[in-house]
This record gives structure tokens, sequence and C-alpha cells, in this order.
């Protein structure tokens, strides 16, 4: 009995872990809301009322590590948050990037360099044409410092044909790391397109580069975040201001104070006429002791014929 408990138990201890294998990965997914922000490295408040994720938020991405470095040592103290909004013409997507550590890799190696990832810069991929087919993905990569777009694209078609059309983007440096926004034309949006992203930022010291985050490539697409293009997006407008109270200026002292006007004389109302009360309280004394008289012989006069 013990050996086909055991045998029972086994079986479905190797089930459990084979359909585990085989199970589907739990990507991301998020609706963008439709609305132009204003391309200039700041988050327009728009941006908070439609879809972002947190760079750990990811397929198999731990908080607090890269997935490789060139020195050998993957712990970071980065931290970077995407977000999403689209319109007929542009995706546009904000990179908030939080980062201690920042050191310039230099405009030589930045500028001169065909691809030069060993910086701090920001590598977002992209698919959209079949999100299942990473021959459509492109890398728009911008570097911090020199504020240069760098990347490639499996299909150079499609690489061409975007940075032609029109994509730009804006790069500011903050207190706490860096912002790049992006407007990247996709031709022919429409609402219910879905687009593969994925987001890979590569913290630069003097130690050397690490990278954080997901690089999408043809092995992992399935790991991507899915971002469906949604509903346009209403804000409402920004509350009116308060207009402040007018207080008319004081007169000068030289000027004649104007005296205020004598109040009219009313006349004094006529004295109401007396009004006279009756004296009440005598009369009804009398009544009654005329009313006790006339009972008290009522009683007598009744007794006396009785008694004949």
């Amino acid at each position: 009995m013990k050996k086909i408990v055991s045998i029972i138990i086994t079986t479905v201890i190797i089930a459990a872990v084979v359909s585990c294998m085989f199970m589907p990965v739990a990507a991301l997914e998020g609706t963008a809301k439709k609305y132009a922000p204003v391309i200039d490295g700041i988050k327009d408040e728009a941006y908070s009322h439609s879809y972002s994720f947190n760079i750990f938020d990811q397929y198999n991405c731990e908080k607090g590590n890269g997935f490789w470095s060139t020195q050998g040592d993957t712990e970071t103290n980065l931290d970077a948050n995407m977000y999403f909004l689209w319109d007929d013409k542009y995706f546009y997507v904000f990179i908030e990037v939080s980062n201690s550590i920042m050191v310039d890799a230099g405009a030589d190696y930045v500028l001169g360099d065909n691809h030069p990832w060993e910086s701090n810069c920001a590598e977002p991929r992209f698919i959209w044409i079949d999100i299942d087919d990473a021959d459509g993905m492109v890398t728009l990569s911008v570097e911090a410092f020199h504020k240069r777009i760098f990347g490639q694209a499996n299909n150079e078609d499609i690489w061409e044909q975007t940075i032609a059309a029109g994509t730009h983007y804006e790069v500011t440096r903050t207190d706490t790391g860096f912002n790049v926004e992006y407007a990247i034309a996709i031709p022919n949006m429409s609402e219910g397109m879905k687009i593969k992203t994925a987001l890979q930022v590569n913290e630069h010291s003097d130690e050397g580069t690490l990278g954080v985050g997901l690089q999408m490539n043809g092995n992992n697409i399935d790991e991507a975040t899915v971002v469906t293009l949604g509903p346009v997006l209403e804000l409402a407008p920004p509350e009116a201001e308060i207009q402040a109270e007018v207080v008319q200026p004081a007169p000068a002292n030289d000027a004649p104070i104007p005296e205020a006007p004598a109040a009219a004389e009313t006349p004094a109302p006529a004295p109401a006429p007396a009004i006279t009360t009756p004296k009440t309280g005598d009369t009804s004394i009398f009544m009654v002791l005329i009313a006790v008289t006339m009972a008290c012989g009522v009683i007598v006069f009744a007794k006396k014929r009785t008694a004949r």
C-alpha cells in the first residue's frame, strides 16, 4: 500500500513540473491612452493616466541586479519606469531613469562609435509589424550625456523608414538621473493595435558597464510587454484661478473726507389709546355667593315640604 501511495505522489509531482515547463510566459500587458504630449523630456501629466511599468516588473528581472556586466558585478541602484501614449502619427514613450552612478563615457566614444552601448543610455526595443516575429524588431538607444540616438533593426528598411518618417526625441538630465522622451513614427496606427516592447538601461561607471532590465532578442520575445493602443484620454481642465479681491485705495491724507449725510428726522409715533380692562374678580365672587344662597334656599324648602 505504501508503495502505491509513493508512486502516485511521485507521478503527481512529475506531472506538475512538466506542466510548469510548458506554461506560457506571464508577460506584462497594458493599454496606452490616445493623447499627444509635448516632446521636451519632461513628463506630461497624461503619462500618469496611461499605461506604465517598472523596469523590474518585466519577466525574470530581479530588483537591484542587472543581467550582465563587463566587470562581473551585477548589483545596481538603478531604477526606471516606462510610460506610453499614442496618436494617429506617433507612439510616445517616456523613460524615467534614476541612477546614482553616472559617468560620461566620453564624446569620442559616444559620437564616434557605431553602437556606443557602453555608456549611460536607455535601450528600449519595439516590434509592431508582427509582434510574434523578431525580424521586425527595432532598438532605439539614446545616450544621456551627449544625447545621441543610435540603434539597429533586424530589417534595415524598418530602421530607415522609422527615422525618415519623423521619429524624434528629447533628453533631460535630472538631479537623480535622466529622462528620455520619444515620438516614434509608426505607420497605420489605430485603436486596438498591439506593440511589443522591452526596456533595457545601461549603467556606465569607472568600473565598467552594466545591463539592467530585459534585453529582448529573437529568443525571448514572448517575455516582452504587450501594449495595446486604447481610447482617447480625457483630461479634466485645470481649475480656474481664484481672482484676488480688489481693494479700493485709501484717500490721500490731504483729501477731504466727505461728511456722512444727516439722518432724516422721523416723527415720534402717536400714543396708543388706553385699553380699559373690566374688573372681573369682585363680580365673580358676588355671583358665587348668590348661587350658594339660592342652593341653600332650595334645600331648606325641599326639607320643609317633605316634613308635611
